[in-house]
């Protein structure tokens, strides 16, 4: 059974649980108060306050909501002999899908997950389509598809700089970049508080990361935003932003010159931000504040999951929050899909260089910053 609108279902008066405790969550549990219902306690089993239970043995209760955009199945499992468990999904309002205890198998719920996603395409599937006339027969109706069609070959032969996140990176290094072609990524506008210098572009590909900002991102001013297409079956479209193509690897190391085809998805979305520099036309691209060095929590969970536990990782302090979850970076993952952008850059005659400050990227010719800017 699938409801349009939570108030669809009478909640007055009932024990309601939320599963995780992370931002959706909290969000959601914002707006069930607007409407002046309110919830019992949050669900999690790696987080610790008096508003969060850990042991759901003889809890009693109404309903259970569960949402959460990568461990969905991991929770989902602490329930498998109980009724009353909604699964939540929000596209441009919140959509909640009715599950009774005898769905919820292995197979049952690999089905419901299919058919999940199904459905939530069809909210971008006419840009989808769109994109895919534009790379297959250069048929450019929207200006959505006009204006990827504008970003080919605009900087020819000119040089970019992509910004990453790291330690090493300095608001003092981002003021000299004003005047440059940047393109920059996740939640680099920490930094403006202390900097006039905006990027030219702003790329976020990992829709965790959409999820726990997309207001913000949504706000950001003085950047063109340049996102994947898939975001739009989870998120409200951002007037002010470019959807492009977002393609798959089968062998998770081709690389795109051509923001019309598309773009293969990244491991790290410095891999985007690459192949972007390339469809732009640049022949010289400069990478900045790309350390590929990660701390490690002590807090460890399981399966290469950790709580965050003080910020080592990204330039700026409140990057992540304490007990944040993230998982162990994918180096080997990484390390491929960086050699195979070098190796097409280098058939292409592209330079590709690394001046971050510090870094352990070795893939691309180290050089100088301050050389580079002289």
């Amino acid at each position: 059974m699938i409801f349009n609108n939570i108030f669809e279902i009478n909640l007055k008066n009932k024990l309601v649980y939320l599963a995780p405790f992370n931002i959706l969550t909290k969000n959601l549990n914002m707006e069930l108060a607007s409407m002046n219902i309110n919830t019992k306690s949050f669900i999690d089993s790696y987080k610790e306050d008096d508003s969060i239970i850990s042991n759901i043995n003889g809890l009693e209760y109404d309903y259970i909501f569960i949402y959460s955009p990568n461990y969905t199945q991991e929770i989902i499992d602490k329930f498998k002999n109980k009724t009353n468990i909604f699964i939540v999904h929000k596209i441009t309002n919140f959509k909640y899908i009715y599950y009774k205890a005898k769905y919820f198998n292995k197979n049952a719920f690999s089905t419901f997950c299919k058919l999940n996603e199904f459905l939530y395409n069809i909210p971008s599937f006419s840009q989808k389509l769109r994109l895919f006339l534009l790379s297959k027969y250069s048929i450019s109706l929207f200006e959505n598809e006009k204006s990827i069609k504008n970003l080919t070959n605009k900087y020819r032969n000119k040089r970019i700089f992509i910004i990453g996140n790291g330690p090493s990176l300095s608001i003092n290094d981002l003021d000299k970049l004003h005047g440059e072609i940047t393109i920059a990524c996740n939640m680099i506008y920490l930094a403006y508080k202390s900097t006039k210098w905006r990027p030219t572009y702003h790329m976020v590909e990992d829709q965790l990361d959409m999820y726990q900002n997309y207001n913000e991102f949504e706000n950001m001013k003085g950047s063109t935003k340049i996102y994947p297409v898939n975001s739009l079956n989870n998120f409200k479209k951002i007037e002010d932003t470019i959807y492009y193509r977002y393609l798959k690897s089968k062998t998770s190391d081709e690389v795109s010159n051509s923001i019309e085809y598309g773009l293969y998805s990244g491991i790290s979305v410095t891999v985007s931000m690459l192949q972007l520099a390339i469809s732009m036309g640049a022949k010289e691209i400069y990478l900045l504040g790309n350390d590929f060095t990660y701390q490690l929590s002590n807090k460890a969970i399981k399966n290469s999951i950790y709580l965050t536990d003080g910020e080592l990782n990204h330039f700026s302090n409140n990057y992540r929050k304490n007990n944040d979850l993230w998982v162990d970076p994918n180096y080997k993952g990484m390390l491929k899909q960086f050699k195979a952008v070098n190796q097409f850059a280098i058939d292409n005659n592209i330079k590709i260089y690394n001046a971050s400050r510090k870094t352990e990227l070795h893939v691309f010719e180290k050089i100088n910053f301050d050389e580079v800017l002289s």
